[in-house]
């Protein structure tokens, strides 16, 4: 009897101790089961027990809440993949887990972690998120067109290598400890309020990267920003000059004919994004060229403006992009001698947005649990994720019957929810009373 009991209690333990792999067969939610091959929901979270599975996704995923990869798990993005989530990314684990983004993959999140020690992660393709927390110990290669709409932190002990693409910081970025930036492969990094401390440098490598910053500061001689095979060494000691803005990782070009002292894009009202600049003194200065992009890679010939000669006068300059696309929008400006030499002064980055739908309403209002409601949403549904939310924050996803209603979950307690509607651009809210049956 007890050897049977031993026997029976192993197999327990056993029984699920090898991942699954879950392959998405259609756009719609992470929990819902019918987005899967095999049917069912992946578990890439932490657990004692089940390893993480293996996820790959081919369309557009939604992921309402927080989302930690772990546990030996994987997820990948491939070309025309997307994954949205709502909450915190935390790709995490001290056991090997890996994310892969495809060039041409899609991840967008409220804040994307990438911390302890064991992760393999690529990003190569198109991310946006508010901030960025990079705490791991292994390098990590970029070399897609990552947005980061508030800070940049890149830990302190940690490698991240720009192969390519654009990287931009709206607020600040902190390289502290002993982490590097390598920036190569044409990289373009603009990373807003750069802050260097500990033995952090930024390394340029032969194939053409260019960093930019809106403000620099470098806490002492340990810090440092070096040009292609230390043509140029730049360290915060001593009285030592801080790099160009931006500077050219190439040519190591450290005089530059223009004082840039302030470069940046405001958006009005979802209809026009103002640009404005400023220089210091100019010398030979012929004028400024402004480009636009919609993916930070392809730029066309937005305008050009005349400089001033030589002048060591403060100088203002704004130019006004009238109806721009409603996408992300990136904006390099280029000032040119009169000998035609030119110097790339800043990259800047604003997102426009375009409501898709407008939510007018719910009825009935209240509804009752286990009831249906009616939203005026679009026709086609097939993109659109509904959520139930608690005051307290519990969600319950809300499928859409083939009349465009909605049922309601039946076993809720009366008081108010939120309806909260999501789709690959957007989300929006709107209070619901219910009364539960």
């Amino acid at each position: 009897m007890s050897k049977l009991l031993l026997t029976v209690t192993l197999l327990m333990a056993s029984v699920g101790v090898f991942a699954e792999t879950f392959t998405s067969v259609a756009d719609g939610d992470w929990n819902d089961p019918q987005t899967w091959s095999p049917v069912g929901v992946p578990n890439i979270t932490n657990s004692s027990v089940w390893p993480g599975d293996n996820v790959i996704i081919d369309h557009t995923v939604n992921f309402a809440g927080n989302l930690t990869s772990s546990k030996e798990s994987s997820v990948t993005i491939n070309d025309g993949g997307s994954l949205s989530i709502s909450g915190t990314f935390n790709i995490a684990n001290g056991n090997n887990s890996t994310f892969t983004l495809a060039g041409n993959g899609t991840l967008s999140c409220d804040n994307l972690i990438i911390s302890t020690c064991c992760n393999a992660v690529t990003l190569d393709g198109t991310v946006v998120t508010t901030d960025f927390d990079f705490t791991g110990s292994i390098p990590v290669s970029i070399g897609g067109d990552i947005t980061v709409n508030g800070d940049f932190d890149a830990g302190t002990n940690s490698t991240v290598n720009f192969t390519g693409g654009t990287f931009t910081v709206v607020g600040s970025t902190t390289v502290a400890g002993s982490a590097q930036l390598a920036v190569g492969g044409g990289a373009v990094l603009a990373l807003g309020d750069l802050s260097l401390t500990g033995n952090a440098d930024i390394v340029g490598v032969n194939s053409g990267g260019v960093i930019g910053f809106t403000s620099i500061s470098m806490a002492n001689s340990s810090t440092s920003v070096q040009c292609v095979n230390n043509a140029c060494n730049y360290n915060g000691g001593g009285g030592s000059s801080a790099p160009p803005n931006p500077l050219d990782l190439v040519s190591g070009s450290q005089v530059l004919p223009v004082n840039l002292l302030d470069y940046n894009v405001k958006v009005l009202d979802e209809k026009e994004v103002l640009i404005r600049w400023a220089t210091a003194d100019e010398i030979d200065n012929d004028y400024f060229l402004l480009e636009h992009s919609t993916d930070g890679r392809v730029f066309t010939k937005l305008a050009t403006v005349s400089g001033q000669g030589s002048t060591e006068n403060t100088s203002q300059y704004q130019w006004l992009h009238k109806a721009p696309p409603a996408a992300d929008n990136y904006y390099r400006l280029w000032q040119f001698d009169f000998d035609g030499s030119a110097t790339m002064l800043g990259l800047q980055q604003v997102r426009l947005h375009t409501r898709t739908f407008t939510i007018a309403g719910v009825s009935p209002n209240p509804g009752f649990s286990g009831g249906f409601v009616q939203m005026n949403l679009p026709t086609d549904t097939h993109s659109i994720q509904v959520y139930l939310v608690s005051s307290s924050g519990q969600q319950w996803p809300l499928l859409f019957e083939s009349d465009g209603q909605l049922q309601l979950p039946a076993n809720v307690a009366s008081g108010v929810y939120y309806m909260r509607v999501v789709t690959d651009q957007e989300a929006q809210t709107i209070p619901i009373s219910i009364i539960s049956g």
